[in-house]
């Protein structure tokens, strides 16, 4: 790639590859890479395409709540033009049912689809010392330390805590403030 920002965070890549070879220990070096490949998107998926984003415009064109309320209003449509369907056995019902079916499927696909990229878009990083992340909202019992740049993933929020899941799969409760999106 000839982009500049690719081959600067590239070359910074190398350069703390080579610090973490000489000293394996060094927290702040593994932060950093973790930092930089995570700005480049080399721990998830290739840079977007063209085309990708499109899609993901059309997709976000409502929002999450305003697409489950017109699949809930398509699907009555649906169960309407279904039962003229059976009643009556004309082609005007026939068409209305396929339309219906039709815009159904398309409402439920683009729902799931933004659910799914949703999903995908909760990555964060622990950019704090010293946090402690624990099995409960609460925060009772024993709390577990994660690392300054650990990946996590955001899964819920309560007030000021949100729940995440580690690179090694457990589910903690955290402080807000002690993570940033990536």
């Amino acid at each position: 790639m000839n982009n500049p920002i690719y081959l600067l965070f590239k070359n910074k890549i190398n350069k703390i590859k080579h610090k973490i070879k000489q000293n394996y220990n060094n927290q702040k070096a593994q932060y950093n890479l973790k930092i930089c490949r995570a700005k480049l998107k080399l721990d998830t998926e290739p840079n977007e395409l063209f085309i990708f984003i499109f899609m993901k415009k059309i997709i976000f064109w409502f929002s999450q709540s305003t697409l489950t309320l017109m699949l809930i209003i398509s699907s009555a449509f649906f169960c309407i033009a279904y039962v003229f369907y059976l009643k009556k056995n004309n082609i005007l019902y026939k068409q209305l049912f396929k339309v219906a079916l039709l815009l159904f499927g398309i409402l439920l696909i683009l729902l799931m689809l933004q659910v799914q990229i949703k999903n995908k878009n909760n990555t964060y990083i622990i950019y704090t010392d010293h946090v402690m992340g624990y099995k409960n909202v609460s925060k009772n019992g024993k709390g577990i330390e994660l690392k300054k740049g650990e990946v996590v993933i955001f899964l819920e929020s309560f007030n000021q805590q949100i729940q995440i899941e580690t690179e090694s799969g457990e589910k903690l409760w955290i402080e807000t403030g002690e993570v940033k999106c990536i």
